[in-house]
């Protein structure tokens, strides 16, 4: 499993980036059955036709001849790309035989937003947390968002530590207090994705994300 930043792939020289992006295939290959993970896809694979990004056109060329070489069925590739801006990625991934199925990941819903407090909360002193009385609060929260509610408590029961040079528990009302500072990363995104629902969803392309929306208007 490779999971891939942007980092790890674009450099400021010339050609660099691309033999980075050849290098990840070429050994994915070598250890195949492999899975690509690349995070931020949309900087990777931007649309060729924008001028604004013409030095990546190199980048996103290399990507889409690697992808066109991973169909072997005795040394299996799956490519995962992540994105919260799908509209910036180059039609040609949409081709079959590339990006065959886009997924949308909506927030986390209720059940899943304890299980993400649970995770985030495993081996810190904690005391009577109610789960049920927290996530509901969390609506829309991304999983990024609940970590930084629980990083706020922690930062609050290390501050009253301090003063009573005891241990200090994380408590149900200090998780609720926190998730009042937190603002939700996703309350703009959802917007905006409204817009790409209602203006260029001509070829179905975000319909899972128009039935989220519609059921969670």
């Amino acid at each position: 499993f490779y999971a891939v930043g942007i980092h790890e792939i674009l450099d400021m020289w010339l050609g660099v980036s691309e033999r980075n992006m050849h290098a990840l295939f070429e050994q994915a290959r070598k250890t195949s059955p492999a899975v690509v993970f690349l995070d931020e896809i949309d900087a990777l694979g931007q649309k060729r036709g924008n001028p604004s990004v013409a030095a990546l056109r190199g980048v996103t060329n290399t990507l889409l001849a690697e992808m066109d070489r991973i169909g072997r069925a005795e040394k299996p590739i799956m490519v995962i790309g992540a994105t919260n801006t799908p509209s910036g990625v180059d039609t040609a991934f949409r081709r079959p035989g590339r990006v065959d199925r886009v997924v949308f990941v909506p927030p986390p819903d209720l059940k899943a937003r304890e299980e993400i407090l649970k995770l985030h909360l495993r081996g810190k002193p904690v005391s009577d947390i109610d789960l049920g009385k927290v996530a509901p609060t969390m609506k829309n929260f991304s999983g990024a968002d609940i970590r930084a509610a629980v990083d706020r408590a922690v930062e609050q029961a290390i501050k009253k530590a301090m003063h009573t040079g005891k241990t200090e528990f994380i408590t149900t009302k200090l998780l609720l207090d926190s998730t009042k500072e937190v603002h939700q990363s996703t309350e703009e995104w959802l917007a905006t994705a409204s817009d790409y629902v209602r203006f260029s969803n001509e070829n179905g392309t975000y319909d899972q994300m128009k039935l989220y929306l519609d059921k969670n208007s």
